[in-house]
């Protein structure tokens, strides 16, 4: 592939394709009764909405991206099934008990920097408030 935009002029979409759910979601229906398949492939899965969405129509998916985030989100969403929750954590309580020990410990993170608070470090002064 010779074609310029390939190597310079190349944009990365940045985003994701939410807002484009129900029109995929009726597109890929569709196409499976006119050609009935199992796999569903994702080759630019990003955060995974699609994915996601292949998922839940039933499809054995399978996503891909050249990112190592959109690896963990998808591998965390199209992975694991939400019904298996309690058998992973089954040593710990379940799920749940997970869920809930882990939002009452405090948060070991920068404090809140919320608007009106202490100014985020490194911001110059000259860079305009979006309040």
């Amino acid at each position: 592939m010779k074609e310029p935009y390939l190597k310079r002029q190349l944009i990365a979409y940045i985003g994701n394709k939410r807002s484009l759910l129900p029109f995929l979601g009726t597109l890929f229906l569709r196409l499976h009764e006119e050609r009935p398949v199992q796999r569903f492939l994702d080759p630019f899965a990003g955060s995974g909405a699609v994915a996601r969405l292949g998922k839940r129509l039933g499809f054995n998916v399978h996503a891909n991206d050249w990112e190592y985030y959109a690896y963990i989100l998808n591998r965390a969403f199209v992975t694991l099934d939400s019904t298996r929750g309690d058998a992973l954590f089954a040593a710990d309580g379940g799920i749940e008990a997970v869920i809930a020990e882990l939002n009452r410990r405090p948060l070991n993170g920068p404090p809140n920097r919320t608007p009106g608070g202490t100014p985020t470090v490194g911001v110059p002064d000259d860079v305009a408030s979006i309040s």
